[in-house]
């Protein structure tokens, strides 16, 4: 892909590709390129782009269920950092994959100086998740919910089940 943006994505449900713009790859090492490459063959191979976006309509189309947006969110960060680990263990190392993602946040910063690494575009909000996970591979990423959030959901089940029934 020719652009003068950095991409690096994968696209399609049923035979994921992976799309890189040519400014993304003159712009990293051939280290960097590799572990961004791994990064997206994970997304390819575990079908992410499919299962996030069935998590998304399902959060939007039950958005009066509290649980659904909060599960598609983590969901979204789980899978990101899913693909960091299978890159990281393909190339042996943290560096390859560190390094280009420093490299992204630092052309973004340049772009957009305003801007801080929580909202880079490549990432959305996954970007501090992946960095301290980058940093501390041993840190565990607390998946925090808010008990009034499943309290309510399992109330606008029971009543959604109940409505079934008596229908």
């Amino acid at each position: 892909m020719h652009d003068k943006e950095l991409l690096a994505f994968t696209f399609g449900f049923w035979k994921p590709k992976i799309v890189l713009s040519t400014y993304l790859i003159h712009m990293l090492d051939s280290k960097e390129l590799e572990a961004v490459i791994y990064h997206e063959t994970s997304h390819q191979k575990y079908y992410d782009g499919l299962k996030v976006f069935v998590l998304q309509i399902i959060s939007e189309v039950m958005w009066y269920i509290p649980l659904t947006k909060w599960s598609y969110q983590n969901y979204r960060i789980l899978v990101e950092l899913v693909a960091d680990e299978f890159a990281i263990k393909r190339m042996g190392s943290e560096l390859g994959l560190g390094s280009a993602l420093l490299k992204l946040i630092k052309n973004q910063l340049k772009i957009n100086p305003s801007s801080a690494p929580a909202v880079v575009h490549f990432a959305d909000e996954t970007v501090d998740y992946r960095l301290k996970q980058l940093v501390n591979p041993q840190l565990t990423i607390p998946v925090k919910i808010q008990a009034w959030s499943v309290i309510f959901s399992l109330n606008i089940f029971v009543v959604i089940l109940f409505i079934l029934v008596i229908a």
